[in-house]
């Protein structure tokens, strides 16, 4: 498949994001994917990846998308420290539908890498306490506690560390 048909009547559904750093030799482990779909936007280097049986090379600005019921698997390890960001999203809808490419590379890279790291700044910054009462995600991070707002304003202070990391491996992730 090349590419994949979804709506924008509705915003997506967010599930997690994260920019992650391969040092030499890191490969992607295989992952088959439920209905989220993932966007992976490369910063630096080069990371091999297969999305069933076509390979893709995913270099600064290229940005490859994985549909829905699909895996992803590296296909060699990295040859020079690689970064990218990625994101996880459940389409909502089928009304307006657009189509988004498998693979293609972006005709302004560092407007789009300024959008992206602005998403993961809300998504696991600072502003995460304010943003999950505004767009209230899907998902939340099981070490966030859930009662009165002025001991989440506590527990963010005493804890800004595990707030900012921008991956979400830090996290362990559940639905609500």
């Amino acid at each position: 498949m090349t590419s994949w048909q979804f709506g924008v009547a509705t915003p997506v559904h967010y599930l997690r994001s994260g920019q992650f750093t391969a040092d030499l030799g890191w490969q992607h482990h295989v992952m088959t994917h439920g209905a989220d779909l993932e966007l992976i936007i490369g910063l630096q280097g080069s990371v091999a990846l297969a999305v069933g049986a076509a390979g893709y090379q995913v270099e600064p600005g290229d940005v490859l998308t994985v549909f829905p019921h699909e895996t992803i698997r590296g296909t060699r390890p990295t040859l020079v420290p690689s970064a990218f960001i990625w994101f996880h999203v459940v389409p909502t809808s089928v009304e307006r539908p657009v189509r988004l490419p498998r693979f293609f590379h972006l005709a302004d890279q560092a407007q789009a890498v300024i959008a992206a790291k602005q998403l993961l700044d809300i998504a696991h910054g600072e502003h995460r306490l304010a943003a999950l009462a505004i767009i209230r995600p899907r998902w939340r991070c099981c070490s966030l506690p859930t009662t009165r707002p002025t001991r989440r304003r506590e527990w963010a202070s005493n804890n800004r560390r595990s707030i900012r990391s921008r991956s979400g491996f830090g996290c362990t992730w559940r639905s609500r």
